[in-house]
């Protein structure tokens, strides 16, 4: 599967002269591109978490953009954003940056700017959406482990051995190697280490 067609540039602007404008320039790259006219039609619409990159308007009805952008990082942090506004100001950039924004620009934009700037977004939502499909099958793993299993788990990623984990546990030495084998075979890993840097690829 080519997975450049799986990327979307998605378009929130609620003027149509805008979206329409820009989703041009995103055709003309050969990418494929979604429209929405407020930050809720969006919302409603991509209920599925999908890779690629966001080109945002500030100042919408409802909603505003700065609102999206802060809601976006808290459930989809893999999607980058492209912040495009028509009453740019040294504040709304700050917080638009400081809030993980990719870019800002000030309409009108440079048609070429902004193509440049959705191929970089693209490279980096690919990159960030991988990280997150690898981050949710390390969950699903984590689920299949039994309540002394993630017990086990825990104390061996704080960097506890064999025996201190029996002794918090009040289990013996050879069950705590039991569960250590069962962890190591859900989850696909072979060493303590790589256990540890597993976990620690969540946060």
């Amino acid at each position: 599967m080519n997975r450049e067609r799986e990327l979307t540039v998605f378009i929130v602007d609620d003027d149509e002269f805008v979206r329409d404008s820009l989703a041009d320039l995103v055709r003309s790259m050969g990418r494929r591109v979604e429209c929405f006219g407020s930050a809720e039609h969006f919302l409603i619409s991509v209920e599925t978490p999908r890779p690629g990159v966001m080109v945002l308007d500030v100042r919408m009805p409802g909603m505003s953009g700065l609102e999206l952008q802060r809601r976006l990082r808290e459930v989809a942090n893999f999607l980058p954003i492209i912040i495009v506004t028509g009453h740019g100001s040294v504040p709304v950039s700050v917080e638009a940056m400081r809030a993980g924004a990719l870019d800002v620009f000030e309409k009108p934009y440079d048609p070429v700017l902004i193509q440049d700037s959705i191929r970089v977004g693209l490279e980096e939502g690919e990159k960030l959406w991988d990280k997150f499909e690898s981050a949710t099958e390390v969950k699903r793993r984590l689920s299949t482990l039994s309540a002394r299993e993630t017990e086990v788990c825990d104390l061996l990623v704080q960097g506890l051995h064999t025996k201190e984990v029996a002794l918090r546990l009040s289990i013996s030495p050879s069950t705590v190697e039991k569960h250590r084998l069962k962890v190591f075979d859900k989850l696909d890993v072979h060493s303590v280490a790589r256990l540890i840097r597993l976990v620690a690829g969540l946060d």
